[in-house]
């Protein structure tokens, strides 16, 4: 756990974006698999 980051805000948005973004990821496969 580095300090180079003194808002612990940051790190929690870059995680719940990547949570997020991997949700729309798996919801977009699934929309092919319906579409397609």
């Amino acid at each position: 756990m580095s300090k180079e980051g003194p808002q612990p805000t940051a790190a929690f948005h870059w995680r719940v974006t990547g949570v997020y973004e991997c949700i729309t990821n798996l919801h977009w496969s699934q929309l092919q698999l319906f579409l397609f």
